[in-house]
């Protein structure tokens, strides 16, 4: 009887892990071929909404201060912009999720987790090319730059995080910008979108949401670049 209780609790808690994993597992982020975007891959992003009377495309760095090594992100007005990679966050969460393949040696970039986002191509300064949040005094908003400081945060706390999420469409996303700040804090994620300022269309966090960015993912292609 006793061996009975053991073994009927132990197979609970095996359902009901089973089933946690089942409920919190992310879908993956998608091209649009419909194909898993893969970690260590690049791929640039295509804007869903036209804009009228202004032909923009994909996302680029710009220069905000070369003396100072600050870079921005900004949409280009013409070609498909620069392409970019994405990495996971060293959590214990996104270290369960890292084990789920696409194939033998490929893993998915999972929506709504914390991810590490940097253009494949490096701006050859500052401490890192991946993407921050900086706040401008004089515009009172929070721009995306590049030239995030490397993480020594204590354990369960990420810091500054960018995630993807899906609107709308299938294959429709967003960026959206999650920080942290301590333990117990509760997170808001706030959407990235456009704002032009100084004639430059500049990705921006938008704590108001009022700006809105919604874009697909293309995968990159040696020939795209001719694009």
């Amino acid at each position: 009887m006793k061996n009975d209780l053991i073994f009927s609790f132990i197979t609970l808690l095996i359902f009901l892990h089973t089933a946690t994993q089942a409920q919190e597992e992310p879908d993956a982020v998608l091209d649009w071929d419909g194909n898993a975007l893969l970690l260590g891959e690049s791929y640039y992003v295509v804007p869903i909404v036209p804009i009228i009377n202004v032909r923009a495309s994909g996302l680029l760095p710009f220069v905000v201060s070369k003396e100072n090594c600050r870079y921005g992100v900004s949409q280009t007005l013409s070609g498909v912009g620069v392409s970019m990679n994405f990495s996971l966050i060293v959590t214990p969460y996104n270290h369960l999720l890292s084990r789920k393949k696409t194939a033998p040696t490929e893993f998915a970039v999972p929506e709504n987790v914390d991810l590490d986002i940097s253009f494949s191509t490096s701006v050859g300064c500052g401490p890192s090319d991946r993407w921050k949040s900086d706040y401008d005094n004089a515009t009172e908003q929070y721009f995306v730059m590049i030239g995030a400081e490397p993480r020594k945060n204590p354990p369960g706390i990420i810091g500054e995080a960018f995630q993807i999420r899906k609107v709308g469409i299938p294959g429709t996303y967003e960026f959206v910008f999650c920080p942290q700040t301590c333990f117990s804090c509760v997170r808001k994620c706030h959407a990235v979108g456009i704002v032009v300022q100084g004639g430059v269309r500049r990705l921006v966090v938008s704590t108001t949401g009022e700006a809105f960015f919604p874009f697909s993912f293309r995968k990159y292609l040696p020939e795209h670049a001719m694009d």
